[in-house]
């Protein structure tokens, strides 16, 4: 990922508990599905662990439902979603 959309602050919420993270998120258009995905990496103290659980990223008012996907070597987990992403990116990812 070059250039983030977003790298900044950011609230990790998963079955219930809420972490503070620092974010480095980016997203494209899928010409394919004509969806908006975003992705990226975040990183926190005792961050859970990658699965099946219900995970939201909240940014500012912005809370976007994600997905977590694997765990890197440093600990960080990479994030993934479809739809408006959680930095705010108003009706271009409508």
């Amino acid at each position: 990922m070059n250039d983030p959309d977003y790298r900044g602050p950011a609230v990790l919420s998963v079955d219930g508990a809420d972490f503070a993270v620092t974010a480095v998120l980016a997203g494209h258009l899928d010409p394919i599905d004509g969806k908006f995905h975003w992705f990226g990496r975040i990183r926190g103290s005792n961050l859970p662990n990658p699965g099946r659980s219900s995970a939201h990223v909240t940014i500012g008012p912005e809370s976007r439902p994600a997905r977590l996907e694997e765990r890197d070597p440093w600990g960080n987990l990479r994030v993934s979603g479809v739809g408006s992403p959680p930095y705010g990116m108003g009706e271009l990812t409508s």
